[in-house]
């Protein structure tokens, strides 16, 4: 689903299905009605003309096909799709569903719910994960599914070989967490993200690896957004997985990604050490991760001088020239300045021009060490950035 942003999506159904007085809606119309709302990138600057509503309609079209089986599977705790229609489910309270969750268990799943996680084996964590898709998500409440999937995750955390189902898993305590991030339980949920990146890693998955301590990361960047307490300790946490997620990138050659990882690593290691969240160093150069960066401070630095040149006056053996005195064009005057500038900060010093007098030796003296650092920050840049 290229075009649909899903929790977006979910979102806007939700919303739509409330203030329906008949709690349902037509699948199709609705989706049309969500890409008028949020177009597509594409389709962004024209959403009112003739040919964005066909393209709308055609996306819609193709959309459908792949975001109803999803529906049924993820959201029918809630949800009912069938015969073209998405109908509100009437809601349960927590007492409710936990009366009718013990009601529908069987003695055998319920001995099998209540087993420790200790003594789970295989079979076990499958039948509970077959249990959960068949029984909780439709009876359970939300405390309910999470304990049995909190038992699954400590029956598989000790592992050293994991089976098949664990992704599965994975996913479906990700899900479970995701859409309820008011509880208390998704303060340490980066800990199954953060689990199942060490797993991937071990299969020597960089790729998917990174990518799951970057979700690890981003939970706990927000718990930082929302917390007041334990602040240095999330610190800590997110610069151990944001350190994680770079090598796991760089492992796999994603060095675009590495880098944003490195400048994040920086910035949470100087708030580790009680220093303000951007070094000069991160400002000219983003860490020395983009040389394009500095190539731009450099040329800012030549532009700056030669302004200040060309008014303070540069000498040619015993002739001085500059905007404000002498008999040369101003044209001239700002080419050489711009000129000796250059040749300045590159430390060249070919004597054809020297500073004049006062502010402008201050000024060229300025430019040369200035040259010599900035020149020498590309070259560090560049090596990071491509020879990592």
């Amino acid at each position: 689903m290229g075009n649909l942003d899903y929790e977006q999506f979910i979102s806007f159904l939700k919303q739509e299905l409330e203030s329906n007085d008949d709690k349902m809606l037509n699948d199709i119309e609705t989706l049309v009605e969500f890409f008028e709302e949020y177009p597509p990138e594409e389709l962004e600057d024209d959403v009112d003309s003739d040919y964005a509503k066909e393209e709308i309609e055609r996306i819609a079209n193709e959309e459908i096909i792949t975001l109803l089986p999803k529906l049924k599977q993820n959201e029918k705790t809630w949800l009912t799709v069938e015969n073209g229609k998405l109908k509100l489910l009437p809601c349960m309270d927590d007492e409710e569903n936990s009366k009718t969750l013990n009601q529908e268990l069987t003695d055998d799943e319920l001995l099998l719910s209540e087993k420790h996680y200790d003594t789970l084996d295989k079979n076990d964590r499958e039948s509970l994960l077959t249990l959960y898709d068949h029984k909780y998500l439709v009876y359970g409440t939300i405390e309910e599914k999470f304990e049995l999937l909190e038992k699954l995750f400590n029956s598989y955390k000790y592992l050293d070989e994991k089976d098949h189902n664990y992704l599965t898993f994975i996913e479906k305590i990700s899900v479970l967490v995701r859409d309820n991030k008011d509880k208390d339980f998704y303060k340490s949920s980066y800990k199954y993200h953060e689990d199942a990146a060490k797993y991937y890693r071990k299969k020597y998955d960089h790729e998917e690896s990174a990518l799951q301590f970057k979700q690890a990361a981003e939970i706990v960047a927000s718990l930082l957004e929302a917390e007041t307490e334990n602040v240095e300790d999330f610190k800590c946490i997110s610069l151990k997985l944001v350190r994680a997620m770079r090598i796991q990138y760089e492992a796999c050659g994603d060095e675009e990604n590495a880098s944003k990882a490195f400048i994040e690593e920086n910035r949470l290691n100087r708030l580790m050490l009680g220093k303000s969240e951007k070094s000069w160093i991160h400002i000219i150069s983003d860490n020395c991760q983009n040389p394009i960066k500095v190539a731009m401070s450099a040329c800012w630095l030549v532009i700056f001088s030669t302004v200040i040149f060309s008014l303070t006056g540069i000498e040619t053996g015993s002739e001085a020239q500059s905007l404000l005195y002498g008999n040369k064009d101003w044209y001239i005057i700002l080419w050489d300045s711009f000129y000796f500038s250059i040749v300045t900060f590159t430390t060249l010093g070919y004597g054809d021009f020297s500073p004049g007098e006062g502010l402008s030796r201050l000024i060229a003296n300025m430019v040369s060490i200035f040259g010599l650092l900035l020149s020498s920050l590309f070259l560090v840049t560049l090596v990071r950035k491509y020879g990592r």
